[in-house]
C-alpha cells in the first residue's frame, strides 16, 4: 500500500525538528548555560546571578549569614552548602544568588523601585570580584532622600570589603 520512500511518523518528527533548527539558524547553537565567554569572564563564572525569590531564602540569609552595614544599605552574605536545594532541584555550587530589599516605611513604590534599580546596577559593577557560591541580600536603610548611584556603589563596596568578600 505504501511505497518504500514513505517514512514512519517518528522519523518524520525527527526530521521536522532538524529542518526547523536549520531554517531558524539554530543548528550551530550549543546547549547549556555558557555558550560563549567574553575575554574578561572567568571559566567558573559562566552562569549569571539568580534572584532570591522566596521568603525562606531571605530569612535563611538573614539568620545564618554575615552582616555589615553602611550609611545607605546593609549587606548580608551567606556561604551556601553544596547540597542546597531549591524547588526540588540542587542549586549549582558556583551560582551567585542575590536579593534586593527596600522598606515601605519612608519610600513610595517609585522610590523603592528606583533604589532597587540602583542597587542592582551597583551589584553588576562588582559582580566579577565577588566569590561564587554565596547568597547575598542587599537592604536599603531608611532615608527620605534617595542617594545617587555613586553613593550606593561606594557603600556596597565598603560593606563587601568589611565582610572580606572583596580585596583591596
Amino acid at each position: 500500500m505504501y511505497g518504500k520512500d514513505d517514512i514512519s511518523a517518528q522519523e518524520e518528527a525527527q526530521n521536522f525538528g532538524s529542518w526547523l533548527q536549520d531554517k531558524n539558524g539554530n543548528s550551530e547553537r550549543t546547549q547549556g548555560p555558557c555558550e560563549k565567554k567574553s575575554k574578561g569572564q572567568k571559566a567558573d563564572r559562566c552562569l549569571s546571578p539568580v534572584a532570591l525569590r522566596f521568603n525562606f531564602e531571605f530569612s535563611r540569609v538573614y539568620r545564618y549569614g554575615k552582616f555589615a552595614s553602611g550609611k545607605f544599605l546593609s549587606v548580608h552574605a551567606m556561604k551556601r552548602h553544596p547540597g542546597t536545594r531549591q524547588s526540588g532541584n540542587t542549586v549549582d555550587p558556583v551560582l551567585i544568588r542575590m536579593g534586593f530589599c527596600a522598606n515601605k516605611r519612608e519610600l513610595g513604590a517609585v522610590g523603592r523601585n528606583r533604589v532597587r534599580r540602583l542597587m542592582r546596577e551597583s551589584f553588576r559593577s562588582i559582580l566579577d570580584d565577588l566569590p561564587t557560591g554565596y547568597d547575598y541580600v542587599f537592604t536599603y536603610r531608611y532615608g527620605k532622600d534617595i542617594p545617587g548611584l555613586s553613593d550606593i556603589s561606594n557603600d556596597m563596596v565598603k560593606c563587601c570589603r568589611r565582610l572580606k568578600l572583596l580585596t583591596e
